[in-house]
């Protein structure tokens, strides 16, 4: 069986409008409205979302925030708000939180999360 992993993107990916519907762990932290509002108003930040995405579509995935400050790069779930879990599929959200961990703990690794392209 192969794992899903988490791709990154730089807005919301197609089908994250019918994961919050969905999902009962949706909350306002997993809104694309609430990400252009820290984006456009809090220096530093870039909006980046882990998708989780396989033959099926988009299975789940989480937002998070990118902050440059001072040559040094911190990674937030959200800032100032309670994030919440991963959003997912019925039935998918062991596989969609193991992805979205894998995928944090790269962007950490790269050193440079801010500047890295995401898909």
């Amino acid at each position: 069986m192969v794992r899903p992993a988490a791709v990154w993107f730089e807005a919301p990916p197609a089908g994250w409008s019918d994961l919050l519907r969905s999902d009962p762990n949706a909350t306002p932290a997993h809104r694309p409205e609430l990400w252009e509002a820290f984006t456009g108003t809090l220096p530093g930040l870039t909006l980046r979302v882990a998708a989780v995405v396989t033959g099926e579509g988009l299975i789940g995935g989480a937002p998070a925030m990118i902050e440059r400050r001072g040559g040094f790069h911190w990674i937030y779930s959200m800032p100032m708000v309670l994030p919440g879990a991963p959003l997912a599929r019925p039935g998918r959200h062991g596989e969609v939180d193991r992805a979205v961990g894998a995928a944090l703990a790269e962007l950490r690794q790269r050193g440079n999360p801010a500047c890295s392209r995401a898909a």
